[in-house]
C-alpha cells in the first residue's frame, strides 16, 4: 500500500451522496465534492493511481487504540465517513 494523503487545510465537513451504480448493481458510486478536491489536490491527477483502505470499529476501545498509535507514529488522520439513511419522498 503506498503513502496515505495528507489533507492541506484544518477541519473539513463535506456533506456527499452515495448513487446506485446500475452496471455494476450495486452502491458503488461516491462522488467527491469540490472541497474535498481542493483538500487533496494529488486527486485531479487524470493519470493518478489511487486506492482507499476502510476499517471499521465496532467499540470505542479499539479505535482508542488505533488512535494512540497513529498519533505515536505521526500517521495522517483518517476520515470520519458517516453513512447516513435519508427519507424517501413517496
Amino acid at each position: 500500500m503506498g503513502l496515505a494523503l495528507r489533507p492541506w487545510y484544518d477541519v473539513l465537513d463535506v456533506v456527499g451522496s452515495v448513487s446506485y451504480d446500475i452496471s455494476a448493481r450495486s452502491w458503488a458510486l461516491l462522488r467527491l465534492k469540490k472541497e474535498f478536491i481542493n483538500q487533496f489536490p494529488q486527486l485531479k491527477e487524470k493519470r493518478g493511481k489511487f486506492s482507499y483502505r476502510m476499517v471499521f470499529y465496532n467499540d470505542y476501545k479499539d479505535l482508542k487504540k488505533v488512535v494512540n498509535k497513529m498519533e505515536k507514529n505521526k500517521d495522517p488522520l483518517p476520515i470520519l465517513l458517516y453513512f447516513i439513511q435519508e427519507k424517501v419522498r413517496e
